[in-house]
């Protein structure tokens, strides 16, 4: 049994540290778990709880409700859609249209998907620098920029190195939302834009699903080939603290995560508190897959200028990369990092998209990591 396995009917997993036991949400009946449970997971505490609506239908209901951008008839708009653990319900954040009062009864009934809703006012959302010198290789969690510069153009974070399966080409993934606009363009690894900073091109979307978007989009060629799996893990000045990627995970409700953006630097002990969300930036920008963490320090995890950069979980000592910075939930000019400003907002609650949104057989790439 390979957990987050596709196959395998789960809405959610969760891990209760205080009872050091896996919580795994799920359609499928307990008796048909026992005997994957005994073979594969046989000396860890496992719980089954039922789930009242499949990941599946989930994810149908998800997608209705971001087509159009999540524009509903009164001219507010979705936000965010979070399924609870067991799907039994959905809440669902809407801004309400300008002037407009905001009946919840009537958008409820409105986003008739079979499953039910909650409504309520969406708080704000918005996608989320190591800005350092050219080095033999490039790494995980650096300052990039597209080649078009001033009031269009547009700074991330370097995302993860990932190979091809059929012949080995290197390639980058980053946020989709970074390069949406610049498809075919070039990036550059920090603000020197040179022919040995081109860290390549953006190819657009990459995506597991042929009728979801994710936030994880594909770079290739220029110099991508030179970027090494590792990841900056000090502060957003600190471009000497690296460590080795050792694989990937998935998300488990529970769990801490890193953030390494190149604006705010390393921030840990993000929980992992909803998984298979949706996210909608704006009518053009609608995600799926979307994962959402809370600072347990109430620090700020994420700010502007991190999108895109690594997510990554600690496990044994060791770095295993969990997804790409994505965006975040409300938001001020309180920053780890690099100062808030009017165009540099931060906030403690983070979303990321996951990497197994973006990798496997289905797309045909895979994470490069150091055995």
């Amino acid at each position: 049994m390979q957990v987050g396995n596709p196959d395998l009917p789960v809405n959610t997993y969760e891990w209760d540290r205080d009872s050091q036991t896996l919580l795994i949400y799920s359609t499928m009946p307990e008796s048909k778990w026992a005997p994957l449970l005994k073979e594969h997971l046989p000396e860890q505490a496992v719980k089954i709880i039922p789930a009242v609506h499949s990941k599946t239908d989930i994810d149908a209901a998800l997608r209705a409700m971001g087509e159009d951008g999540g524009v509903l008839a009164n001219g507010g708009r979705i936000v965010t859609a979070v399924p609870a653990k067991d799907g039994s319900t959905i809440a669902v954040g809407v801004e309400p249209a300008v002037g407009a009062r905001m009946d919840t009864n009537a958008i409820a009934k409105e986003l008739d998907v079979g499953i039910p809703v909650t409504v309520d006012v969406a708080a704000d959302v918005q996608p989320a620098t190591r800005n350092i010198g050219y080095y033999v290789n490039f790494f995980s969690g650096a300052y990039m920029q597209s080649a078009t510069t001033g009031p269009n153009g547009r700074s991330c974070s370097t995302g993860f190195r990932i190979g091809r399966f059929s012949d080995n080409a290197a390639g980058m993934l980053s946020a989709e939302h970074c390069g949406r606009d610049y498809i075919g363009k070039t990036w550059y690894y920090s603000s020197t834009s040179n022919s040995s900073s081109n860290i390549g091109n953006f190819q657009g979307m990459m995506s597991v699903s042929s009728v979801a978007a994710t936030d994880t989009g594909l770079w290739t060629g220029g110099n991508v080939a030179v970027m090494y799996p590792a990841v900056f893990t000090g502060n957003h000045t600190d471009g000497g603290t690296l460590e080795q990627i050792r694989g990937a995970n998935i998300a488990v409700v529970g769990n801490h995560v890193c953030y390494s953006g190149s604006r705010s630097g390393n921030a840990c002990s993000n929980e992992v508190t909803a998984t298979g969300t949706l996210v909608c930036y704006s009518i053009t920008q609608c995600y799926y897959g979307t994962t959402w963490t809370s600072q347990t320090s109430s620090i700020e995890a994420a700010g502007n200028g991190d999108s895109g950069g690594p997510v990554y979980r600690r496990v044994d000592g060791k770095v295993y990369a969990s997804g790409i910075i994505s965006g975040i939930v409300g938001g001020s000019q309180t920053c780890t990092g690099d100062p808030g400003s009017s165009t540099r907002s931060c906030s403690p609650v983070a979303l990321y998209a996951p990497v197994d949104v973006a990798l496997g057989s289905s797309t045909g790439w895979g994470l490069a990591y150091v055995p």
